[in-house]
């Protein structure tokens, strides 16, 4: 059987935040597993950072991982790429944003820093439900602390405003529209698809042998531009309308069913 590179997104593709209680589903598990026996090579592609992966990739035995939406690059453990946000470009931009009340969220390595007057993305971030058994809140791993205008390496970073004035200004960052919520910025040039190209290049596995599932803005990206893509049922209709193929939504076995119908598992597999 020929080794394919098979990555999923987490929030909503693999985890099921519509559970009164996040979970994984255990068909999820399952195909995840079974996938692995097979011998591919089966990890994240992601926009949380590697702080807020590691449960979820020790409970589902992965080493290899697209993170922070493409600006981490890491295989069997090791990390063999990074990206970090043009630091002028950033600070020009965090500057803009302080005239306004929208909030902007900004993560490093180890913090999260927020500009947040009504104190909604705290209350997100918070949301224990949210949160996998075993797993800590997201500002346990990472603290959140109060965006200033010190120059920072960041690895992310999400505005949420319905409009960037002049982004050409802004000669070093991309920005993802996430739906007509804001946007996620990104380093010129770096996405999901372009650490997976990085993972896929590192493993000599050609694109046609690389599938990837997801279900939300950020995915869009890599859904449209790589063949083998699932977008999960319970996605956002934009992710649906560029991926290959869609799939029952997660909690009714999508996943599995997904891994089927694209021949990498069989029928007796769901069982």
């Amino acid at each position: 059987m020929r080794r394919r590179l098979i990555l999923f997104d987490v929030d909503d593709t693999i985890i099921d935040h519509s559970a009164q209680k996040s979970e994984i589903p255990k068909a999820t598990s399952k195909a995840i597993q079974l996938l692995q026996e097979k011998g591919h090579i089966v990890g994240l592609a992601t926009g949380r950072s590697k702080a807020h992966i590691k449960h979820i990739m020790e409970l589902l035995d992965m080493d290899t991982a697209v993170s922070f939406g493409g600006h981490i690059v890491t295989l069997y453990g090791k990390e063999i790429y990074r990206h970090t946000l043009d630091v002028e470009d950033v600070n020009k931009l965090i500057k803009k944003t302080y005239k306004t009340l929208f909030p902007v969220v900004c993560f490093d390595e180890n913090n999260i820093y927020v500009k947040d007057f009504f104190g909604r993305v705290k209350h997100a971030l918070y949301k224990e439900t949210n949160t996998l058994l075993g797993e800590e809140l997201v500002t346990d791993i990472t603290p959140m602390k109060k965006l200033g205008k010190t120059k920072r390496e960041y690895l992310a970073m999400m505005v949420f405003k319905n409009k960037i004035k002049h982004p050409e200004q802004y000669k070093h960052l991309d920005f993802n529209p996430w739906g007509n919520q804001g946007y996620e910025v990104y380093a010129k040039g770096v996405s999901k698809l372009s650490g997976i190209e990085i993972l896929a290049k590192m493993l000599n596995i050609g694109m046609e042998d690389v599938y990837v599932f997801g279900d939300n803005y950020n995915d869009i990206h890599m859904l449209k531009n790589i063949k083998n893509s699932t977008a999960v049922g319970n996605g956002v209709a934009a992710a649906k309308e560029v991926a290959s193929y869609v799939s029952p939504p997660i909690n009714e076995g999508g996943i599995m069913t997904a891994c089927i119908e694209l021949g990498l598992l069989d029928e007796s597999d769901n069982v």
